[in-house]
């Protein structure tokens, strides 16, 4: 009897292959960009000829990958030729349809070439893979000849392995197998075995003889002496190697951990409440804010925002149901408080279930005292949430990759949707899944684990768009889409790579690097490929994306949180093991270990580095001198709530731009006006009502009162400089003055025609 090892079963290779080929097509996409922007810019190309031209360099850029990497396509030059036109065929119909288009996006919207060009090709990425998968390299069905079985062999299926037994073999001796295969029992070392051998296969050495070739070859002359023997398992998988970075669960008790948890959280539960309402709201918190009192039937709110608006509402839902017992910013506060320190807990469970107790409570300590997470969890974002979901379908999708259980795909699935839910930017965290399994072949899965996950995820999801038609709001929800694919940019590329680092700390960066050092290679797991891939798809993504804010890389900072505490525990071993060698120096003789000492100055420097920017993060602020999305706007409180005391209901205000409009609209009660706000509506938030002949609106006493605020005028000082105009032309009045340090920040001018 002859038992050899076959190749990977073909099912769930069409995953791989689609992977490959997205990876390909980002890496193409570069190109194209990068080609296009080379022939408009410097060449002074029309955009349309440049797109064709650029199509051909990245066309070819992308078969030659392909042709080698994605479908390993073997064959002379006049097979590899036929296959090469035929992908430069199917780019330029695709480029003949994506030609309209641009054209209608650019010509018809505005949108920036860039923008158009990328949206066109991301739209035709299924396609152009179905007909490559298909017809190009004629993978969609069988096994290719060069891999499929010889004839006379049966192959016995196995999961999650495969045997061929020769057709000659005893015909009890085949029952026996084939029996075991149907059968599949179910005890646990079966399980444990099946699950071992899924998630920690050997890679095949350089030295081994391909499957393919075993499986193909011819066997020795002779009486079968020389036969190989089967294996000892009896067909049972063979013991797989050790994983090289095993979870060890029994570094800390379960007391020791949860103490040292508690003490986390405890910290960062004093960074994030400390003087957490010393400043009242900025304009996004008052916007999520009132979508939540609107739902909650707060109707003094209603009439000025509106339930439906530019993101879903899965926040805003929840926040709702303490806004019952009536609207208060201290709920709202507390509430986006609540996500952050949950957050904490999931990194920790996460990070543990990876790498181990130690690893997870570093984790949880880095996020605790992160700068930017701490900012951010102090306000009333949708980011916050948002981020707390995304961590835990990474932990979920962690769980599923150890356990190999279908409910981790699943519950992996319904989180991914909320993540959706809280903020719809992050479906690009399906990406993120997507290139992970792509990247990861030991880790397959079946047809129907992929079509149960889809359906969970779009069952989630959808009471979502179901409730804007419901409400007859689909034509809003169109608006605001179009908002958000075109809007134009407020930040340069340069913007996350300057202004983040400083507040996602140094030290946790550094961590990161190292443990993408210490991994690389044969090294590195699927482990790190996880997080690798729930960091890569959104910095890129959000980073070619012209809108950026300081808020938006929040749950990329996650991962890097993880990896930089594997990477600094690493650290600490190495050094550890240096240090070892000393022990007897009489520096060493009173027993204290070197690990204890690298270790107490390793935490100190770090938590040291996070600790004193987060400290300085939420000390109010003072003046108009602040990023937007780092804390609230400093006097809007107080000018709203005294316009809500003092200015008589149906007075109407201008100010200089929509995020005071919206301070005064919610601290208020009173409608406002942003002059900047633009009359064209490819160009506006469609929430915002434009004003579009402010001289006229005061003639006629539609406007008594303009507000002037610094912080709106920074941005935009021509906006600024033309309220001033209106105030001195139409006799203002100053009214209020809100002046914290002798200067003013905000005005508020009473106007008569």
């Amino acid at each position: 009897m002859t038992v050899v090892t076959a190749p990977q079963p073909h099912r769930g290779a069409v995953v791989v292959r689609a992977g490959k080929f997205g990876l390909v097509g980002l890496i193409g996409l570069g190109v194209n960009l990068a080609a296009q922007a080379a022939l408009t810019e410097f060449a002074q190309w029309n955009y349309l000829v440049a797109a064709v031209a650029a199509t051909q360099m990245s066309s070819t850029f992308n078969f030659a990958l392909a042709e080698s990497w994605v479908f390993e396509a073997v064959g002379d030059s006049a097979a590899r030729a036929r296959r090469y036109l035929s992908f430069l065929l199917m780019n330029n119909v695709a480029l003949i349809l994506r030609a309209p288009m641009m054209w209608a996006l650019v010509d018809g919207f505005g949108v920036h070439y860039s923008i158009a060009n990328f949206l066109s090709l991301a739209l035709l990425t299924l396609v152009r893979f179905g007909l490559s998968d298909h017809v190009i390299w004629g993978h969609g069905g069988d096994l290719p000849a060069d891999r499929r079985r010889r004839p006379g062999a049966a192959t016995v299926w196995s999961s999650p392995s495969r045997y061929v037994v020769d057709e000659a073999m005893h015909p009890v001796v085949r029952f026996i197998v084939n029996a075991k295969t149907a059968l599949r029992p179910r005890s646990r070392r079966w399980a444990e075995l099946q699950r071992d051998q899924w998630t920690n296969r050997s890679p095949p050495q350089p030295g081994d003889a391909s499957p393919d070739a075993v499986e193909d070859s011819d066997p020795p002359p002779g009486d079968g002496a020389n036969r190989p023997e089967p294996p000892s398992s009896d067909l049972v998988p063979a013991e797989p190697e050790p994983d090289p970075d095993p979870p060890d669960e029994s570094e800390f008790s379960s007391r020791a951990q949860a103490f040292a948890l508690t003490l986390v959280l405890l910290v960062g539960a004093g960074l994030r409440l400390w003087k957490l309402m010393a400043v009242g709201f900025n304009s996004d918190e008052a916007v999520y804010s009132s979508q939540a009192a609107a739902i909650a039937g707060d109707r003094s709110i209603a009439e000025f925002f509106p339930v439906f608006r530019a993101h879903p509402f899965l926040f805003q839902a929840v926040l709702s149901v303490p806004y019952q017992l009536g609207t208060s910013d201290v709920v709202g506060r507390l509430l986006s408080v609540a996500f952050g320190l949950a957050t904490v807990v999931v990194v920790f469970a996460t990070a543990r279930s990876i790498y181990g107790a130690r690893v997870g409570l570093v984790a949880a300590g880095l996020v605790s005292l992160m700068p930017y997470h701490v900012v951010v969890t102090r306000q009333v974002l949708l980011d916050g949430p948002m981020t707390f979901f995304a961590t835990l379908s990474l932990y979920f999708v962690a769980k599923f990759v150890l356990r190999r259980q279908l409910v981790w795909l699943l519950a992996a699935s319904c989180t991914l949707a909320m993540t959706v839910l809280a903020k719809e930017t992050y479906i690009i965290l399906v990406g993120s899944v997507f290139m992970f399994f792509a990247l990861s072949p030991e880790i397959r899965l079946r047809l129907r684990e992929m079509m149960l996950a889809g359906l969970v995820f779009v069952a989630v999801l959808l009471p979502f768009p179901v409730t804007i038609l419901l409400a007859g709001k689909s034509e809003t929800g169109k608006n605001y889409l179009s908002w958000q694919l075109f809007r134009r940019p407020n930040h340069g590329l340069g913007f996350y790579a300057t202004v983040l680092p400083q507040y996602v700390g140094y030290a946790v960066l550094a961590g990161a690097v190292v443990a993408f050092a210490l991994t690389w290679g044969r090294r590195r797991t699927w482990r790190e490929r996880l997080l690798i891939s729930w960091v890569v798809v959104p910095v890129a993504f959000l980073e070619i994306w012209p809108v950026k804010g300081y808020h938006y890389l929040l749950a990329a900072s996650i991962p890097i949180a993880i990896l930089a505490a594997q990477g600094l525990c690493l650290s600490l071993d190495r050094l550890a093991n240096g240090l070892r060698r000393w022990r007897t120096r009489p520096e060493f003789s009173s027993g204290r270990s070197p690990v204890t000492i690298v270790g107490t100055l390793m935490t100190v420097v770090v938590a040291g580095s996070l600790m004193i920017p987060s400290w300085a993060a939420v000390q109010p602020a003072t003046d108009e001198a602040f990023l937007a999305g780092t804390g609230g706007v400093p006097g809007g409180r107080e000018v709203g709530e005294w316009i809500g005391e003092h200015v008589p209901e149906g007075a109407e205000f201008l100010t200089v731009g929509p995020s005071m409009a919206n301070l005064v609209q919610y601290y208020g009660r009173r409608k406002a006006y942003g002059l900047s706000v633009s009359s064209n509506p490819l160009n506006r938030n469609p929430s915002y009502e434009p004003i579009a002949n402010p001289d006229l609106a005061i003639r006629t006493s539609d406007l008594q009162y303009l507000i002037w605020d610094s912080y709106s005028s920074m941005r935009s000082s021509f906006f600024g400089d033309k309220l001033l105009s209106y105030a001195e032309r139409y006799h203002g009045r100053v009214v209020y003055s809100y002046e914290p340090e002798g200067r003013p920040l905000i005005t508020v001018y009473e106007v008569r025609p």
